[in-house]
């Protein structure tokens, strides 16, 4: 059933005290096939134009993401790895790691999985990303999202230090991955994070906890805060902005955590949204 996006002319004269804007980028900001819009640098510019601060948030890791905005990244905000790693400049702002006892059951897990006929990988995400994987279907998915990484024989010596452990499975992660890894207990958040990725986070990093840390660091309030997401792992960050846009194209449970709702990511939403809100000429 198609979704309408909210009106917005009456949120106008509210969100004009806005400072900062949030976005999640695959099936949000990015276009269908993960392309990034033409409109993207021209958008930042003109919100900080307007004084309001753009920052990508995203389970990517943080060097794709300051690659992606390349032209633009000084100064930018950065929420990488589903919140557990925000950083500005290159400084982290707030990072949360893995125990690593936990990182090397999740390798060993999925290495079972993997055993038992599921089509599935792992990615260990720290200050690089690394991967055991080497066929081309894995790599063509993978490399997407991880920028600087190693591909290496063994994933167990380098599971110290990790932000986050991304799942690939090529089946639906509902049946096997996500109840699997859950299983593992206490002191993980596991979510899914994308059709085909699960996310293995750190119980006290989410997007809304990378939020909230960067909100203290730079004054900036709920009231002040406008975010955008499509995904389950988007949800967190809802409860620590006043104007939460689910996209049109966004899961059931995003639209109902959501106060409002933009376009979707084809109908480039986020452009609609910050462009009707905050009068931005394009």
């Amino acid at each position: 059933m198609p979704v309408t996006p909210t009106d917005l002319v009456p949120l106008r004269a509210a969100a004009a005290g806005v400072k900062l804007v949030v976005v999640d980028m695959d099936e949000t900001f990015l276009l269908p096939g993960k392309v990034f819009p033409a409109w993207g640098n021209e958008l930042v510019d003109r919100l900080r134009e307007r004084g309001i601060i753009f920052c990508p948030a995203s389970g990517r890791q943080y060097q794709t993401l300051a690659n992606m905005f390349s032209t633009h990244v000084e100064g930018m905000p950065i929420i990488a790895e589903n919140g557990a790693n925000v950083r500005r400049d290159g400084i982290p702002l707030a990072t949360t790691t893995l125990p690593q006892a936990t990182s090397a059951r999740v390798v060993k897990n999925v290495r079972e999985l993997a055993r038992a006929g599921q089509d599935v990988g792992t990615v260990l995400c720290g200050e690089k990303a690394y991967a055991e994987r080497t066929d081309r279907a894995f790599l063509d998915e993978a490399l997407a999202y991880y920028h600087a990484n190693e591909i290496v024989a063994d994933l167990l010596p380098h599971t110290e230090g990790l932000y986050k452990i991304g799942v690939l499975s090529f089946s639906d992660p509902l049946v096997e991955v996500i109840p699997r890894l859950r299983a593992l207990g206490t002191g993980v958040d596991v979510v899914r994070s994308g059709e085909l990725w699960t996310d293995v986070n750190p119980a006290a990093a989410t997007k809304g906890t990378g939020l909230a840390g960067l909100q203290s660091s730079l004054g900036i309030t709920p009231a002040q805060t406008l975010c955008f997401g499509d995904f389950n792992n988007d949800i967190p960050m809802f409860e620590h902005a006043d104007f939460s846009f689910a996209m049109a194209n966004a899961q059931p449970d995003v639209l109902e955590s959501a106060s409002y709702v933009a376009p979707s990511n084809a109908d480039n939403g986020v452009l609609t949204v910050l462009n009707e809100l905050f009068d931005l000429g394009f």
